[in-house]
């Protein structure tokens, strides 16, 4: 490998402060695999070791799911039943896939993986607004 790129260094000024930043993630978002898919699992499980390796590891939390509740809060009914429809279609072996679009398909993990990943904006969103006091507070969010 050659010289490391700074792109992966956390910038000298925000290695000082423990609410300077979060990295939100689960790893039930890696079970969303999809083959012909630009984001594969090899690549998020490659992308998160090198930020582990970089960045120390009081940044990294890790995503709860949303509930249906938060779910509505920004999209509306019939979007939520259109996609529980979809989960029930799928299989648990993971065989079966649904189409919505082009570039998005459901297959028996996606439903695990979209919740976490919803429940990782949530829960960076409220820790903005958290007290400045607060230890889990943060600046800046990935």
């Amino acid at each position: 490998m050659t010289k490391m790129s700074s792109y992966w260094k956390l910038p000298a000024g925000l290695r000082q402060s423990s609410q300077a930043v979060a990295i939100y993630y689960h790893e039930d978002c890696v079970g969303h695999q999809l083959q012909h898919h630009p984001e594969r699992p090899e690549r998020i499980k490659a992308v998160m070791s090198r930020l582990k390796k970089e960045w120390p590891i009081h940044i990294f939390r890790e995503a709860a799911s949303c509930s249906d509740e938060q779910i509505l809060r920004y999209h509306n009914k019939s979007h939520l039943l259109m996609l529980e429809d979809l989960f029930s279609k799928v299989s648990s072996n993971g065989n079966n896939i649904e189409v919505i679009d082009s570039d998005t398909k459901v297959m028996w993990r996606t439903k695990s993986a979209a919740y976490k990943a919803a429940g990782a904006v949530i829960a960076a969103i409220d820790d903005i607004y958290r007290p400045i006091d607060d230890p889990m507070k943060i600046k800046l969010r990935f």
